[in-house]
């Protein structure tokens, strides 16, 4: 798992694309398992709370292809959602952009119960509306 998180954070687009399908396919085997719950955690730490941007871009993709794959529940359990609603408010906007191009998705994943998270979303949706950077205002429709 070490070398696929490690290809995951240093590799060109197509190896970290591939990196992150054989993870997914992990998790998929071994869902319930303490080794998913360390290798998720792992992948928040070294992407999501990361100093490097381009890592925080990566845990957008990671993110994505979380959601796509798993159930609300399994996200939730971790806190995904919360993490890639904090990267909408992200000083870089590169961030910004990518965390906003995936909001549906993370509305996807969200229940109806989830009120806080849910406003807390429009709420940065509406902020990326008004956006003082073009690039990035116009990903939100």
């Amino acid at each position: 798992m070490t070398y696929l998180i490690d290809r995951t954070s240093r590799g060109i687009k197509e190896v970290r694309k591939t990196a992150i399908a054989s993870l997914i396919n992990f998790f998929k085997k071994n869902y319930i398992s303490k080794r998913t719950t360390e290798i998720v955690k792992t992948l928040i730490q070294t992407f999501q709370a990361s100093a490097n941007y381009h890592f925080r871009i990566i845990f957008v993709e990671i993110y994505a292809n979380l959601a796509e794959n798993f159930s609300r529940r399994f996200i939730k359990s971790f806190g995904l959602n919360e993490l890639a609603v904090k990267l909408m408010d992200d000083k870089v906007p590169d961030v910004r952009k990518r965390a906003y191009e995936i909001g549906v998705l993370v509305r996807k994943m969200l229940n109806q119960n989830e009120t806080s998270l849910i406003v807390k979303l429009d709420d940065a949706l509406n902020r990326g509306r008004l956006d003082s950077n073009k690039y990035v205002s116009e990903v939100i429709i």
